[in-house]
């Protein structure tokens, strides 16, 4: 059969060559709701290509399905690179993932009313990991919840603008767990215990339990980013957390000293403060020294 130009472009159109893993679950889901017979419908080019040929002979038809099925993808699917400020660092990716959590109208923004309370979580419903335990599975996770919805991008696109507003509050606040080392478990879990016991986390607390140690630190970080309050407020459970771990920093620091209560002459104080000085040791470290270098005469 001779073929014309023009019919040679028509075939080259109708053949899916995605690399976009995003895009071509989108297209088996949508071939798997219209077409019969999916079994063997596989997530990749060569499988979806097969199967179209095999249902639209005809090239006329496979264009129009084609043409369709990219239409709706585009309409439904919200290119990656408009997750971008999400990954910006482990922080706001955290926070976004806790907001969306709660998503339970489609047609967002989020309304909190009784209609929608009256709905499970969409998270709650898709198939989706729950647990993610590191920034990029909670990452993936974000972007797999918005591709499973199934809402237009226009909505997509007004909540992240209001999400955008919303993370300005939290900014504020960017540099207020500074003294929180991430390398000291020990402290990190003295701070999520803190905040646990303060009732900070009521709302998210079965998601705001860390899966690892290394989560441990963001974890903190990411109750009291999506704490509900006042910057007042919050400004003051900053200030009361902080003092209340230089009291456990200096209770663990004393538990094994005992306290010294006695008086020595002027003349031998500022001897002790000249060793001290030169020995670039505290005054108790000082006498620590002095009394175990005695002390090892006895032995």
């Amino acid at each position: 059969m001779m073929t014309t130009p023009g019919s040679n472009n028509i075939e080259k159109s109708v053949v899916i060559r995605d690399s976009d893993i995003r895009r071509l679950k989108f297209y088996v889901e949508y071939m798997k709701s219209l077409l019969s017979n999916n079994k063997n419908l596989d997530v990749d080019c060569t499988s979806i290509n097969e199967k179209l040929a095999t249902e639209y002979p005809s090239i006329i038809e496979r264009k129009s399905f084609v043409d369709n099925m990219k239409k709706e993808c585009n309409r439904f699917i919200l290119p990656k690179k408009e997750f971008n400020w999400i990954k910006v660092n482990d922080r706001v990716c955290f926070w976004v993932w806790l907001m969306i959590r709660d998503i339970r109208n489609k047609y967002l923004p989020i309304r909190n009313d009784l209609l929608d309370l009256a709905h499970p979580a969409f998270y709650d419903v898709l198939v989706i990991n729950k647990v993610p335990a590191s920034t990029k599975e909670r990452y993936d996770a974000i972007i797999e919840l918005f591709d499973g919805l199934r809402t237009d991008i226009g909505f997509i696109r007004y909540y992240f603008y209001q999400l955008k507003i919303e993370i300005q509050h939290v900014y504020k606040f960017s540099t207020s767990f500074n003294w929180l080392k991430k390398e000291n478990k020990k402290q990190c879990q003295w701070a999520l215990e803190y905040i646990k016991g303060s009732g900070v986390i009521n709302q998210y607390e079965s998601m705001l339990t860390p899966m690892s140690k290394k989560e441990i630190h963001s974890t903190v970080i990411a109750a009291f980013d999506s704490w509900h309050a006042l910057d007042a407020v919050k400004e003051l459970f900053l200030i009361k957390i902080k003092k209340a771990w230089g009291q456990k920093k200096y209770r663990d620091e004393i538990s094994d000293k005992k306290l010294l209560n006695t008086y020595i002459s002027k003349n031998a104080k500022d001897k002790l403060d000249m060793m001290t000085s030169t020995n670039k040791k505290k005054i108790h470290e000082m006498i620590e020294m002095m009394i175990d270098n005695e002390y090892k005469k006895y032995q």
